[in-house]
């Protein structure tokens, strides 16, 4: 039971980076093109896409509290040492190579599953993170 929730947080770490990614790749006036065109997959990515800011927040605050729970589980049962190494695998793995590597097709698949779950928890997050970001003052020289 314990590798399998080392496994599965691991892989949850690299899952919702992968999706950032996919959101992050492809221009939002492309997508809406596509959703408009009939493209089933543009219209589940659309959905959660067109929240910006509050998609890629989402997205890598559930990378980074799965990333502290993998390392916190990790160090429950070994040595911190081996949990640190381990994190730092991880950290590079899913927030190093993940990102420069190119977007595949298991990628946007995935991001296309995840879109529905997604997307309605971003209608309850949106307006909080709205506020936010949109308070902070504008520099304008």
């Amino acid at each position: 039971m314990y590798v399998v929730s080392i496994l599965l947080l691991a892989l949850a770490v690299m899952l919702f980076i992968s999706i950032a990614k996919v959101y992050r790749s492809i221009p939002i006036v492309e997508l809406k093109r596509r959703a408009r065109a009939g493209h089933e997959p543009a219209k589940a990515l659309y959905k959660v896409a067109s929240y910006q800011y509050s998609s890629q927040f989402l997205l890598l605050f559930i990378a980074i509290i799965c990333s502290a729970a993998f390392f916190v589980v990790l160090a429950r049962r070994s040595p911190v040492w081996v949990a640190l190494v381990a994190d730092a695998a991880l950290i590079w793995l899913a927030y190093i190579w993940i990102p420069r590597s190119s977007v595949n097709i298991v990628s946007q698949y995935l991001a296309q599953i995840l879109a529905r779950p997604l997307g309605w928890m971003l209608q309850y997050i949106h307006p909080v993170v709205n506020h936010f970001h949109k308070s902070k003052p504008n520099k304008r020289h």
